[in-house]
């Protein structure tokens, strides 16, 4: 994988790279990168995860009304739009479920403006 195609999968890659080539001449460790270099499988668990909790649960019950590590994968693998989307998606439900002025409604919308305000990978 080169590094700009390893910066547009992570933030953080091209740093990490960086670091790495100013620490030793030689080349990376591969072995060691390799597993860090796919950023789908935190996603794809979370993504599953959500997914049964919602079948087995339903949409409304408390433990499905969350999105905190599945919006803070898409976040940190650069997919922002998706986090907002899954932000919206529990703030709907939580509005529903408990309404407008409950402390986790309210903790939602704030999830909602960081995720907003958080840049976009380019």
């Amino acid at each position: 994988m080169s590094t700009d195609a390893a910066a547009r999968r992570s933030g953080l890659a091209r740093t990490v790279l960086a670091v790495l080539s100013w620490l030793g001449p030689d080349g990376l460790p591969v072995d060691v990168l390799a597993p860090i270099a796919d950023d789908t499988t935190d996603v794809e668990r979370y993504e599953a995860l959500v997914s049964d909790y919602r079948r087995a649960l339903g949409d409304l019950h408390p433990d499905t009304l969350t999105t905190a590590g599945l919006a803070r994968a898409y976040l940190a693998t650069g997919h922002r739009d998706a986090a907002i989307r899954a932000h919206e998606d529990v703030l709907r439900r939580r509005r529903e479920s408990f309404g407008d002025g409950h402390p986790f409604t309210r903790g939602s919308e704030w999830h909602l403006a960081a995720a907003r305000s958080h840049p976009p990978v380019t």
